[in-house]
């Protein structure tokens, strides 16, 4: 349904509108859009004196200043025309607005359009004003814009900074855990230090316990050196008269290798006499087998060598004895020897120990006493 514009005599009635009275959308319907306050109230004031009866010479200029402030001036002010048309044919079907017989206008009427054109000037210098005040507003707002971008990068760098405060105020909590943890290992640290202290405190209590142990411990040693000194000395007499036995001995050794020596060199001359007795028998017996007639010498012969082949095995079963007897004691000289050297080697080794356990017992002694000082 097309848009119908409002008749100008309800509009006489009503008064000013409020909203735009053009059209939008091809004509279909009523803009809507608010007019000026300052606009509805001259509205009011030309359709209050076109009211009051108004000539039809000036009707025109009235319809067009009430189009003028019944229009908006943001879209429709290019609709004046046809709505001044519209209300033109409006007043053809009535006689309020008649010719009068006069041709002069009222004075009200004249004090109205002064009114309207002081009100018109004071409404430009309004508007210029607001437009000067429009443009400080847009620089107020290009600053405003300039001032939030500004805040808007200072509450990034404050989110930012935010953040790193709470990731820093995170490491600090963490931090205080771990002291917190620290502490209570420093609290058993000193616990265990408490106890390692009454432990040493005991072990002090100890050590002058075994100090004075210790003392009774070095009388004793002394009392036992001065024994073992005695027991060295007597220790050295022995050990000359073993040197001088040892001395006899290995000079009886001396003529016992001797006597073996000659003993050996007997009993190889014996052996070398038996083995020609044995080949003089052997060619005895082949002879008294090729001769028959020296057989009884031969016999005779035979048995004397037999005899002192007897008496030599005799002979070297004795000198054999001597000699294994000889050589039992050559073992036993030289076992004797050997004790010797290790009594030797002992009294020796006794002297150095007695002189380095004196030495380390008095030195434990001192330390002992200095621990037990501290």
């Amino acid at each position: 349904m097309p848009y119908t514009l409002i008749n100008l005599l309800d509009l006489i009635e009503i008064g000013g509108q409020s909203t735009c009275v053009g059209f939008k959308s091809g004509g279909k319907e009523r803009c809507g859009n608010h007019n000026l306050v300052t606009d509805v109230e001259k509205a009011d004031l030309i359709l209050l004196m076109m009211g009051s009866g108004a000539s039809r010479k000036l009707i025109r200029m009235f319809l067009r200043n009430l189009a003028v402030f019944s229009l908006c001036k943001e879209n429709h002010q290019g609709q004046i025309e046809g709505v001044v048309k519209k209300w033109t044919e409006h007043t053809t079907s009535t006689s309020m607005f008649e010719d009068t017989k006069s041709s002069q206008i009222p004075r009200i009427w004249y004090q109205t359009v002064e009114t309207l054109k002081v009100e018109l000037q004071q409404a430009q210098s309004l508007f210029s004003s607001a437009t000067t005040e429009a443009r400080k507003l847009k620089v107020s707002l290009e600053d405003a814009q300039s001032h939030g971008q500004k805040a808007q990068e200072l509450a990034q760098t404050t989110q930012t900074e935010v953040q790193w405060l709470l990731a820093e105020n995170r490491s600090l909590k963490t931090s205080l855990a771990q002291i917190s943890q620290e502490r209570r290992v420093s609290n058993l640290a000193s616990s265990k230090l408490e106890t390692q202290v009454e432990t040493l405190l005991q072990a002090k209590v100890e050590l002058s316990e075994s100090n004075i142990y210790l003392r009774t411990e070095c009388t004793a040693a002394e009392e036992q050196a001065k024994t073992i000194r005695l027991q060295f000395a007597t220790t050295g007499n022995v050990k000359s008269k073993l040197r001088r036995d040892l001395e006899k001995t290995q000079q009886a050794n001396l003529d016992l290798n001797d006597t073996v020596s000659n003993l050996e060199s007997g009993i190889q001359d014996w052996k070398n006499k038996s083995v020609d007795l044995e080949w003089q028998v052997a060619s005895l017996e082949k002879r008294l087998e090729v001769s028959t007639t020296s057989k009884d010498s031969l016999r005779g012969k035979l048995t004397d060598l037999r005899a002192k082949f007897d008496a030599s095995k005799a002979t070297e079963k004795r000198l054999t004895e001597r000699n294994a007897t000889l050589n039992l004691r050559t073992r036993e000289l030289e076992e004797l020897q050997k004790e010797m050297q290790l009594v030797e080697c002992g009294d020796e080794r006794e002297e150095t120990a007695m002189g380095a356990g004196v030495s380390d017992e008095a030195q434990s002694v001192s330390t002992s006493w200095q621990c037990a000082v501290m």
